[in-house]
């Protein structure tokens, strides 16, 4: 049996963001503004991004099914890493 692993609110925006289905957009939290009562959700009002509009249902075998697709999309780590490091202090 594999053991259970936790899945946080920044894990699980940045695995969306990954597979390019939330996009994201500049702005930052603070600690005290930041919820966990929606996990394993994002906090919307914490964790920067928004849906990408250019996924929907009807695409995604040419979108997100798309082996590669997602370096189209993806943000760079120089980007993504701080952003990483900043919801682990912001969500405490």
């Amino acid at each position: 049996m594999r053991p259970l692993r936790r899945v946080t609110a920044t894990t699980t925006a940045l695995g969306m963001a990954a597979a390019g289905l939330i996009i994201a957009v500049s702005g930052t939290a603070h600690a005290s503004a930041c919820s966990q009562s929606y996990l394993p959700l994002p906090d919307s009002s914490c964790t920067p991004g928004s849906y990408n509009p250019d996924v929907t249902q009807s695409n995604i075998h040419s979108t997100i099914c798309v082996s590669g697709w997602t370096d189209t999309v993806r943000p760079s780590t120089s980007y993504t890493n701080p952003l990483k490091a900043q919801g682990i202090i912001d969500y405490g």
